[in-house]
C-alpha cells in the first residue's frame, strides 16, 4: 500500500519507465486518461502543469521561503505579476531578495 503523501501524487517518469512492467504502464495512462477526461466534463483543464521539488533538494528550504513570501506579500501593494500598478516584474522583491541570499546549485 502506498502511503499518504498529502495532496498530490508525483511520479517519477524515469521510475515508471524502470520498475513499471509494459502492462502496468499502460494501466496507468488508461487511468490517468480517465481522469483527464472526467475533469473536462466537471468542466476544468484536462491537467496542471506543476513544478515539483525534492523536500531533501539543497534548494527546497529556499523554494518554500519565496512561495511563503509571495503568497504573504501577494495582496499588498508590491507582489508578483500582473499588477496595475506595478507593472510585469516577474519576482517581487521578497523573492529577488531569497534568490540574491540562496547559494547557486546546479540541478540534476
Amino acid at each position: 500500500m502506498v502511503r499518504d503523501c498529502g495532496r498530490y501524487i508525483v511520479i517519477k517518469r524515469a521510475d515508471v519507465a524502470r520498475y513499471l512492467s509494459h502492462s502496468d504502464e499502460r494501466a496507468l495512462s488508461r487511468i490517468l486518461g480517465v481522469i483527464q477526461k472526467e475533469r473536462v466534463v466537471d468542466g476544468k483543464a484536462p491537467y496542471h502543469d506543476y513544478i515539483c521539488v525534492r523536500q531533501d533538494a539543497p534548494y527546497a528550504e529556499m523554494v518554500w521561503r519565496m512561495i511563503e513570501a509571495h503568497e504573504e506579500h501577494r495582496c499588498m501593494d508590491m507582489h508578483c505579476g500582473n499588477c496595475p500598478r506595478l507593472g510585469n516584474d516577474p519576482l517581487c522583491p521578497w523573492t529577488q531578495e531569497l534568490m540574491s541570499a540562496a547559494p547557486r546549485e546546479e540541478v540534476q
